[in-house]
């Protein structure tokens, strides 16, 4: 959360080697984040409120 986000997975990927893993195709990383990425379906309609900035919303099909 602090810092460059590159060092953020730098750090994730020497830790996984650690342990004897690795980050691979399709996973996903959120660096400087402090929530997980939503799951949504087709249909759905997600809007997020940005002080200063107004709100913005997506509708995936």
């Amino acid at each position: 959360m602090l810092g460059h986000p590159a060092a953020a997975v730098a750090w994730l990927a020497s830790t996984l080697a650690e342990f004897g893993t690795a980050l691979g195709p399709g996973h996903l990383v959120l660096p400087g984040t402090m929530t997980g990425a939503p799951f949504v379906s087709a249909g759905q309609r997600i809007e997020a409120r940005f002080s200063g900035l107004g709100p913005v919303s997506v509708t995936f099909t």
